[in-house]
């Protein structure tokens, strides 16, 4: 016989079988290859001989392709294809010790049965001895596993994959070794891979979004957790038996996944170099940033996602080519194909599409949650009428012990509330806004034709541009109304007759404006100095006749009358520092209101004001965060937008006509992700907007001769949760910082490079603001875990945590002094917001300043000599002050806005977050003052600067970058 090697390296020729494919070459083709050939031969031995030469005319258009599955076909009488001939760890039983595990013991599991095998390991049936429960193993290839350092990536990687609990995720129980053998305890699934259903039929519209969708829950659940999948396709996806989907495989991809960007680039290089005519497997789903060898988030897992979805809608691929090279030079280059639009195929559909299959992954959904949404709404836009009210998603699962249960289609909307109350139904959910920004706060017309909302590119309302739009629902383009002023134009409230619009505006010094939705120059009817500065408002509220608004300034509401211009004043109370969202009752006997740190605040507390008395009662606990409160029409019902069950979603509470609760809060969506709701005048509809922000870390280095920008800059995390806080490590080495990666804001610690990330806290109460002790030993933080904000400190290496203040009042912020003996902090202890000073160890704290405009976020300078922190002391405008810790006057450093300050190691600078005309950017300022220069130079990137997120370790700032979307939706509400 005479060998001829392919550019595959797959064929031997011979003189009497030219260009057959040979069993010993088949025994080096790659695992993807050998899927697709194995693929295409089990499909076309499903078919008779007149459907197969047409089957494999069309699946088979390389010539190297059919010729490969035609010399698979010819082994089919030998037993040939019961076994993959691929990956040398598995070629045979005699070599790999795996292949002969039925009957023997693994640890405590009894192998029954071979599963399946493939380039990942061998799947077995198995028994837990101890638990008597059916399981399956999935032994991994040892080649795979010698890699010490990638063998332990992985196992960290399944260790956390292990504690995800969701319908929609296979279950890992343990991994574990024995001998040479790695393996991984799976929940036994009884059903098939999608791929496999994928290859026998198409499933149409309504199935595939409600497959795709129980899928992305799963994912949503991962990515919250911090774990990305990283190889979504539909080998790595379960269908039950009773038809729901489930993730497997997590973690799985990034064993075989190069440690570096570098090097995954060579080994995707490699792989479309080795892989010539693959249209199908891992390569085919890669997102464009794969591709190119870069590191990926989860926005990766969600175009991915989109290939899926594109795939089961239409049976093809999004992007094909004859090999590996021109498959990812499509991902990277070429646009998906539309998909044809139809009644089965809403015109929704293609949006999410287009927005799945973005190439850059700043533009895609910036997190699962309103993919979700959107994916619940075409659902519902694919069902037949008659199916709207009688099909209940199947990915909904409630116990018998529920009472009065409502499952509401397309948005998986689900009501538990009190039997002498009226069940509202939430239905037909429909997106009013597509914009990239955000649109936020909307408002009903009183006609319920019209929505008012504020919307804004960057979504942010430090130094951005906001401004007030009306859409008319179902027609036309929104309209800007507010296009004459560039700062802040937000909160817009309609008047009960329609004619005017109440709104917030920063411009012609600030307050109050009144404008026609006809459009014209606002009118101001209430002065700066009554009212809070618009970027820190909220919407006012009307009478139910109009003849009233009521506004809010701090921890006061204002009643105007507006035929007379007359005021009247009522006191707040709440333990925040502000108040926002005021809402009147329909009897104008009550306004209900949330107490809150700051408008960004992730615990907030829901109150309720009797106007007659002015006594206020707490409506919520204040251990989860709360907005947007609103009434029923007949003002026994507040509705509210909270995370208490998690996502942010709209819940009901019963409120007595004296303003107390009656009973608990009930949900009435689950897991929508809104932000704000508004019902309109009848009742008939709400408007809602979701999405929120996340933030992820990165750092610059610092230039004495110009600005950092982009280009020097380094992202250290990839999460899609919210960092707030973070301060680097005496030693440069580590950071510690606050976020909300595994669902609650925790404390967390990374390497300063980047890297794996270690949870330091589990509290289910929020902890906030690390600060490391001068050995590194000790982080002081502030939680609610005594139900009110307070200091406490926490042994870095484990241990109990210690509260060190327990005051009546909230304290905040705290930073150890460079000796160790103190911490600094700021609290409301004093009936105002000032600097305080409490031994480490303990005791009594004492006042450091006392200014009634506030003081914040204090500063030790290295030498522990002196104190740097942000006051409004002399202007409404924040800037920077400082003092002698041994006493004197306080000065006042910065010129201009600013926030946040930290000192420089040599305590010869002090750099801060800018804000108003310089937020999003980091500046500097000589500690003795002088020359305020921008250290960086952050354009030309969406979203905006963390306020509260800097420290450096000489060399770098460490600053976290925040995004933030929303849409505004629309739904029916009923009632039965």
């Amino acid at each position: 016989m005479v060998y001829a090697s392919s550019r595959q390296g797959y064929f031997e020729a011979s003189s009497t079988e030219p260009g057959a494919l040979t069993k010993r070459g088949l025994q080096s083709m790659s695992s993807s290859r050998w899927q697709e050939v194995k693929s295409i031969v089990d499909a076309a031995l499903e078919r008779d001989e007149s459907e197969r030469a047409r089957f494999l005319e069309e699946a088979c258009r390389d010539p190297d392709l059919r010729r490969e599955v035609e010399s698979l076909l010819g082994f089919q009488s030998t037993g040939f294809l019961e076994r993959s001939p691929v990956e040398p760890a598995l070629e045979s039983e005699r070599d790999d010790p795996s292949g002969a595990l039925v009957g023997q013991m693994l640890s405590n599991y009894k192998v029954l049965s071979e599963l399946s095998r493939g380039g990942m390991g061998i799947v077995y049936r198995a028994l837990d001895v101890k638990l008597k429960r059916e399981v399956a193993i999935k032994v991994l290839p040892p080649h795979l596993m010698a890699n010490q350092e990638r063998k332990r990536r992985f196992i960290r990687e399944a260790q956390a994959a292990a504690a995800l609990e969701h319908p929609h995720i296979g279950v890992i129980y343990e991994i574990d070794d024995v001998g040479d053998l790695t393996f991984i305890v799976m929940e036994l699934i009884q059903g098939e891979k999608l791929s496999d259903l994928l290859s026998r039929e198409r499933l149409g519209a309504k199935r595939s979004l409600r497959l795709i969708t129980e899928i992305a829950e799963g994912l949503s659940r991962a990515h919250e957790r911090g774990i990305v999948h990283r190889d979504v396709k539909p080998g790595n996806v379960m269908i039950t038996k009773d038809g729901h989907a489930k993730i497997i495989d997590f973690g799985l991809a990034k064993l075989v996944e190069p440690s570096g960007a570098r090097d995954t680039a060579a080994f995707t290089a490699t792989a479309a170099r080795t892989d010539p005519g693959v249209v199908v497997g891992t390569v085919s789903y890669m997102s464009p940033e794969q591709a190119r060898g870069e590191a990926v988030d989860h926005r990766s897992d969600i175009f991915s996602l989109g290939i899926l979805l594109y795939e089961m809608l239409t049976g093809k691929l999004p992007f094909r080519g004859p090999s590996g090279a021109e498959t990812l030079n499509a991902i990277i280059n070429t646009p998906a194909p539309p998909i044809e639009a139809s009644v089965e195929y809403p015109p929704r559909l293609q949006r999410i599409l287009d927005r799945c299959l973005a190439k850059r992954p700043e533009e895609r959904y910036a997190h699962m949650a309103p993919l979700v949404s959107d994916l619940r709404a075409a659902e519902w836009d694919a069902r037949r009428p008659s199916d709207r009210f009688r099909i209940v998603p199947r990915s909904i699962r409630l116990t018998a012990a529920i009472v009065a249960v409502a499952v509401v289609v397309g948005i998986g909307v689900t009501a538990y509330l009190s039997r002498d109350r009226p069940r509202p139904e939430l239905s037909q959910p429909v997106q009013v806004t597509l914009a990239l920004g955000v649109e936020d706060y909307p408002a009903w017309s009183p006609d319920g034709r019209f929505l008012a909302y504020a919307s804004s590119e960057s979504g942010v309302f430090r130094g951005g541009n906001w401004d007030i739009e009306i859409a008319q629902l179902g027609s036309g383009a929104p309209l800007n109304r507010t296009r004459d002023y560039d700062g802040v134009d937000s909160y817009p409230s309609w008047s009960p007759d329609g004619s005017q619009i109440a709104f917030h505006s920063g411009r012609d010094g600030g307050g109050v404006f009144l404008m026609s939705p006809l459009g014209g120059t606002p009118r101001r009817i209430v002065p700066p100095e009554r009212s809070q500065h618009a970027e820190f408002s909220s919407a006012p509220c009307w009478s139910r006749h109009g003849t009233e608004l009521a506004f809010i300034d701090h921890t006061e509401l204002e009643v105007l009358t507006l035929a007379t211009g007359a005021f009247r004043r009522f006191s707040l109370p709440g333990s925040s520092a502000t108040r926002y969202d005021p809402s009147w009752s329909p009897d104008e006997k009550l306004i209900a209101y949330v107490a809150a740190q700051n408008r960004t605040a992730t615990v907030t507390q829901l109150w309720v004001l009797r106007l007659a008395d002015g006594e206020a009662l707490p409506l919520t606990d204040g251990k989860s965060k709360v907005w947007s409160p609103g009434w029923s029409l007949d003002g026994r019902s507040m509705y509210f937008v909270s995370d208490r069950g998690g996502a942010m979603d709209l819940w009901q509470l019963a409120v007595a006509p004296d303003g107390r609760p009656r009973g608990e809060p009930r949900a009435l969506t689950v897991g929508v992700g809104m932000r704000r709701a508004a019902l309109s005048a009848d009742g008939t509809r709400l408007a809602y907007s979701d999405g929120g922000r996340i933030a992820n870390l990165w750092r610059v280095p610092i230039f004495e001769d110009r600005a950092a920008t982009w280009s020097d800059a380094e992202q250290l995390t990839f999460d899609q949760s919210l960092i707030t806080f973070v301060e680097v490590s005496p030693d440069g080495r580590r950071l510690a910082f606050n976020s909300r990666r595994a669902g609650n804001t925790d404390l967390w610690v990374l390497p300063a490079g980047g890297g794996e990330m270690q949870q330091l806290t589990t509290d289910p109460s929020p902890d906030w603001s690390p600060s490391w002790s001068p050995d590194g030993k000790q982080i002081a933080f502030y939680s609610l875990r005594s139900g009110t904000r307070h200091l406490w400190v926490l042994p870095v290496a484990g241990g109990e945590a210690r509260q060190l203040t327990n005051s009546d009042f909230e304290d905040y912020s705290p930073r150890w002094s460079p000796d160790g003996s103190s911490i600094v902090f700021f609290s409301l202890r004093s009936g105002n917001m000032d600097i305080w000073v409490i031994p480490a160890e303990g005791g009594e704290a004492r006042q450091f300043t006392d200014d009634p405009h506030g003081d914040f976020s204090p500063q030790w300078s290295p030498d522990g000599q002196r104190l740097v922190w942000v006051s409004t002391r002399d202007s409404e405008v924040p800037k920077l002050w400082r003092i002698a810790v041994d006493g004197g006057v306080a000065e006042r450093l910065t010129r201009g806005p600013a926030w946040y300050p930290i000192y420089s190691q040599d305590g010869s600078h002090v750099y801060f977050t800018g804000y108003g005309e310089r937020a999003g950017n980091l500046w500097e300022v000589p500690a003795e003052g002088g020359p305020e220069r921008p250290v960086t130079d952050l354009r030309g990137k969406r979203g905006s600067l963390g306020s509260e997120s800097l420290t450096t370790d000489g060399e770098h700032l460490y600053f976290a970058w925040e995004e933030d979307i929303g849409d505004i939706w629309v739904m029916d509400v009923s009632e039965r």
